[in-house]
């Protein structure tokens, strides 16, 4: 399932956001993969329904259960139904231009979605353990496993670091480069002003 988690700037901001699998729900609410946002706006095209359902369910773990879920959220809130497809949309979008702008944190972006998909599975194999083999193996495993994802969201957040300082420097060239075009007219008007007041004979 595609979630939106939190990639600086994923280029394109960075939506951070957590795994739809990781945690169980309280079990005063109905099961739900889904992190579904209550923003209020109008319906989608069928079009692009569609294409925000594809998005969210090209990986999912369960793909009948999560179109089972989604299909529960639209009869039952379909305000925050729509958004949440709206918001899919939106970081579709995102993950387009970065794959397009920034191959290196798209690759790095594409890893921690495959490392997120495979902490909440590995986080249910160790609920389902029935032995206390089973457990530490699953327990293991699943260090391991957020180990790796660290790794990759800690790399992730430096190319993103050093992607806005670059920009920074970019903007300051050419703040520079731009003074330097008008100098002739700042000098000029430098000039004007400490010799307006200067005393004649």
């Amino acid at each position: 399932m595609k979630t939106f988690r939190a990639f600086q700037p994923l280029f394109v901001p960075v939506l951070l956001v957590a795994p739809l699998f990781a945690q169980s729900p309280p079990a005063t609410t109905p099961p739900s993969p889904f992190r579904l946002s209550t923003a209020s706006g109008m319906p989608l095209t069928s079009e692009q329904e569609k294409e925000a359902l594809e998005f969210l369910l090209s990986d999912a773990n369960d793909r009948v259960e999560s179109e089972r879920q989604l299909h529960t959220t639209k009869t039952r809130s379909p305000e925050v139904y729509w958004a949440h497809l709206r918001s899919a949309l939106s970081h579709k979008q995102q993950v387009a231009k970065l794959k397009a702008e920034d191959p290196q944190r798209y690759q790095l972006y594409q890893r921690e979605q495959q490392l997120h998909r495979k902490v909440d599975l590995l986080t249910a194999q160790y609920r389902a353990s029935k032995t206390d083999a089973t457990r530490e193996k699953a327990r293991a495993d699943l260090k391991a496993g957020l180990s790796e994802l660290f790794d990759v969201r800690e790399q992730g957040r430096l190319l993103a670091e050093v992607a806005r300082l670059q920009r920074e420097i970019k903007q300051e060239q050419d703040r520079t480069t731009q003074r330097r075009s008008q100098k002739e007219q700042i000098v000029d008007e430098e000039l004007k002003r400490f010799t307006a007041a200067a005393p004649t004979d």
